[in-house]
Parts: C-alpha cells; structure tokens; sequence
C-alpha cells in the first residue's frame, strides 16, 4: 500500500467518521420533534375532548373547574413547547458545530474526497441557510397556539379582553 492509498484511506475514515456524527446529531433532532408533536398532539386531544364532553352533556361550558384545567393543559403545552425549543436549537448547535469543524479539516484531506464525495452534511454544505420556515420554529407554532387558547378561555370566562 502506498502513502498516497494510506492518505486516501485515513481520509476515508475521517470522512466517515464526519458522516456518522452528521447523521447522529440529525436523528437525535428527529427523535425530538416527533416526541414533541407527538406530547402536543395529545394535549390538544385531551382539550377537545374535555370541551367536547361538557357540550355534549349540556354543562355550563367553561366553569370554573374546567376553566382552570383548560389553562393547565395550556400552560404545560407551553412550557414542553418552550423545552423542545431550546433542545431543537441544541441540536442545530450541534450539526453547525460538526460543520465548522468539517469546514476547518476538509483542505487537509485527500484530493478523491474533496472531489468525489458530498460534504458530510449532504449536497455541497452550501444550503444551510437559517430559514423562517425551518422545522425548529414549529414548537413556537404550538406556543402561540397555546397562548391564543389561553387568552380566549381567559376572556371568555373573566372577561379580561374585549374581543367584541
């Protein structure tokens, strides 16, 4: 084996080892997110299906019992909301971490990698952009969806807003 196939190889290897961890981070950010749609999804179940009962069987809707379990799902909808977003932001941390890394190491490597290989990221690495419409900004879709619910409830029980 000659230095120039032990250099490929090493490359290879740091490539790989690059990929892996790319890969890693990626599916711990994807575990997280559906742990986090999947909690959200429950709550908002179990409010419908607490004002769904209470309609059904003529109660006065809103009462204060009812009222104040409503903001409770609220505010734990919120505060999980809060937590996965600070852990979503972690995770892309992480990968732009991984990237900085790759970024400072790839001119080292052997020429084959450079030019045959997709950066570690995937595609050329140049379309990561902080976009609006990045999954990590939906846990501030749940948290004004929670905030909207618990005003609402708030205003009609109290009326502390008027809305008309």
């Amino acid at each position: 084996m000659t230095t120039k196939d032990t250099d490929f190889h090493q490359s290879l290897s740091l490539y790989k080892e690059f990929r892996s961890q790319v890969e890693h981070e990626n599916e711990l950010y994807n575990q997280r997110m559906h742990w986090q749609v999947l909690i959200q999804a429950i709550l908002f179940a179990t409010l419908g299906l607490i004002v769904s009962r209470s309609l059904s069987e003529g109660e006065v809707i809103l009462g204060n019992l009812l009222s104040y379990f409503i903001f409770t799902i609220c505010l734990t909808g919120m505060m999980i909301s809060l937590i996965a977003f600070k852990v979503l932001a972690n995770g892309r941390k992480a990968i732009k971490d991984v990237r900085k890394v790759w970024e400072a190491t790839k001119d080292s490597l052997h020429p084959k990698i450079k030019e045959n290989f997709l950066h570690p990221s995937g595609g050329t690495g140049a379309s990561y952009r902080g976009s609006i419409l990045r999954s990590g900004y939906i846990p501030l879709v749940f948290i004004a969806s929670w905030v909207s619910i618990f005003i609402l409830t708030a205003d009609y029980r109290f009326g502390i807003f008027y809305f008309g």
